[in-house]
């Protein structure tokens, strides 16, 4: 059955599959033996932030996605999509290049503009339906390539207005990549001190060579089960649109936060959800998904009412021995989570840690009479890190509300293109 993505748009553009713009997962021709330029999912930014960086690979097999400068890359594995893992392809060093098999490409066909397919994959009302409309099992569910071919009908506008709408989109594209370098500036600063405090703390000690690397002299090297009290694995009932409590998931938990957004939700008794509601500064480890998702760390930093899924792990720390925001900070940091996807053990369709091998990564703890003083010290500066990063989101959130609205009212001619430009020149 097909879905029309922008039922109210104006009656005089006519409408198709995306197909009928771009071709979905062109086999353009490619030679076994040579290096290509290759975008690994992880490589590229979530809330349509780009492609962050190509790597080069050696072609081996037939597998990977194809695509050329001005394609589109849709990632099409949950929770990807929904947190808007779609990039447009401004360049490449070479005619063709590689990505993971978990992208979904759209070329542009003659007679679409390029820019104009990016962001009429990027509206919700593209985006969202295809999530909608995934398969598969629950963590590991796809977009279907047909979705994009058969299921899903967009306004096909001429090339001229299509010019129009993407000139439009791209001026609040370039505020919102301000913003988003804003925002990479001040995560730069929180990796740079996490480098700083997690080698020499924070009160200027003679370092000593240890098994993860230089430390603090009074620090000590131990695994995560001996300060973790109990591994808790989250609640496995059926979750709904709606329901009385929400149930975080794999895809609330991003750059070490539990965000409270795309929820869902239980009906049960407090007897059977009592044992899982979270507390504020609780640890959830993502246990399962793929490498890259897997082994995830996020701080609960609310006060607001919810539980967690089965595929999550909380952390109970012995408070005798650790902070739970140290714990946090420590084991999201780029060396605890190298150390961390060690462990990670290949399933048929994704990868696992299970707590036992979780207890065993080593972390960096300071040790002494006011141990438990210095961590909080430490987690305090990264926090204050954190809450920095933070506060550019609100920032981002109007813009992409901004886009999006201004996005909708073009691609269904409510608003014509050239009017709008000019409100937004203003």
């Amino acid at each position: 059955m097909q879905t029309d993505c922008f039922p109210d748009a104006v009656t005089d553009w006519p409408k198709g599959p995306i197909s009928d713009l771009a071709a979905v997962n062109p086999r353009y021709p490619i030679v076994k033996g040579r290096e290509y330029p290759f975008v690994e999912m992880a490589s590229v930014g979530e809330n349509f932030a780009g492609i962050l960086q190509f790597e080069a690979r050696m072609l081996e097999g037939s597998g990977l996605s194809r695509f050329k400068a001005g394609d589109t890359l849709f990632a099409k594995i949950t929770p990807c999509p929904e947190n808007g893992k779609i990039a447009f392809v401004a360049s490449l060093s070479d005619d063709v290049g590689l990505g993971s098999t978990e992208f979904i490409v759209l070329s542009p066909k003659s007679g679409a503009i390029p820019r104009f397919v990016y962001h009429l994959a990027c509206t919700h009302a593209v985006r969202g339906r295809a999530a909608a409309r995934m398969e598969g099992s629950t963590g590991r569910q796809r977009v279907p390539e047909e979705v994009f071919s058969k299921r899903l009908l967009v306004p096909l506008p001429g090339p001229d207005e299509q010019a129009t709408i993407v000139r439009t989109l791209d001026s609040v594209d370039m505020a919102l990549e301000s913003t988003r370098a804003a925002v990479e500036r001040a995560r730069e600063v929180k990796r740079a001190l996490v480098q700083r405090v997690f080698s020499k703390g924070l009160r200027g000690e003679p370092t000593k060579k240890t098994a993860i690397g230089y430390l603090p002299r009074s620090w000590q090297v131990v695994q995560v089960s001996s300060v973790v009290a109990t591994f808790q694995y989250g609640l496995s009932v059926p979750m709904e649109a709606k329901g009385n409590l929400p149930i975080l998931r794999m895809g609330n938990i991003q750059d070490g936060e539990v965000l409270l957004s795309d929820l869902k939700f239980v009906s049960l008794p407090p007897k059977a959800t009592d044992p899982y509601m979270l507390r504020r500064g609780d640890v959830l480890f993502n246990r399962t998904n793929s490498q890259e998702w897997v082994g995830k760390i996020g701080i609960y930093r609310h006060d607001a009412p919810a539980v967690f899924a089965s595929y999550l792990i909380r952390l109970v720390s012995d408070s005798s021995k650790i902070d739970n925001y140290y714990l946090g900070q420590v084991l999201e940091s780029y060396s605890s989570q190298c150390r961390i996807k060690r462990y990670a053990t290949p399933g048929v369709q994704q990868v696992n840690i299970n707590a036992t091998n979780l207890g065993k990564v080593l972390i960096p703890v300071p040790m002494g009479d006011d141990t438990l003083r210095e961590q909080r010290e430490i987690a305090d500066v990264l926090e204050a890190a954190d809450a920095l990063v933070r506060s550019y989101k609100p920032v981002l959130a109007a813009q992409q509300e901004l886009k999006s609205s201004v996005a909708h009212d073009l691609l269904t001619g409510r608003v014509r293109a050239r009017e709008t430009a000019k409100a937004v020149a203003s």
